[in-house]
């Protein structure tokens, strides 16, 4: 793990956007495990992987509204939304499966959340550093299927290892911070 600062700077901080509302569905955080879903290869798969499984499923789609993706149907536990500030929403987070993206990893991870990450053929080096590291599963494949998706949420999600490294990278972060306040 000394090589870990490398990726983990300090996340996004602060208060949500002006004019962003906390969605209905908000309060449900607090009851079940949440699974944050980030990357448009990943959408479906995911859906298709934990609808109906007995854990919340966050889905950010970023560019495109909810309803240009034709996605009818949703089983009662996901969530679909163009946009929720990561800052607001990783507290309540049990795990980020995402495409690879630098800006998402690094707030999952100062907050202390594990990552699976699937190979892109842009970001490879990013799912070879979440498997390196230990903070989570890095899916070396292009496209990710609802198996792949599904064995490796339960393998990080059922092997406290992978917390326990995602949370020593929040306390990296911590440590940071404060020398970069004291410098």
């Amino acid at each position: 793990m000394t090589q870990l600062p490398f990726i983990l700077t300090p996340g996004e901080q602060g208060d949500a956007p002006r004019g962003w509302t906390r969605p209905a569905w908000w309060p449900k955080l607090a009851h079940r495990r949440t699974i944050l879903v980030k990357g448009w290869s990943l959408l479906r798969p995911a859906i298709r992987a934990f609808g109906d499984e007995e854990v919340l499923v966050i889905v950010t789609t970023g560019a495109k509204a909810p309803e240009e993706l034709h996605l009818a149907d949703l089983p009662e536990n996901v969530r679909v939304e163009r946009f929720v500030p990561y800052a607001q929403l990783m507290p309540y987070v049990d795990l980020l499966i995402t495409s690879g993206g630098y800006g998402s990893i690094r707030i999952a991870l100062a907050n202390g959340i594990p990552v699976i990450a699937v190979s892109t053929e842009e970001q490879p080096e990013v799912a070879n550093f979440v498997q390196w590291s230990g903070v989570g599963v890095g899916i070396k494949t292009r496209f990710a299927t609802e198996d792949d998706l599904r064995t490796a949420a339960i393998h990080v999600l059922y092997q406290p290892a992978y917390r326990s490294r995602a949370e020593k990278a929040a306390t990296l972060v911590e440590e940071m911070m404060k020398l970069a306040q004291t410098a």
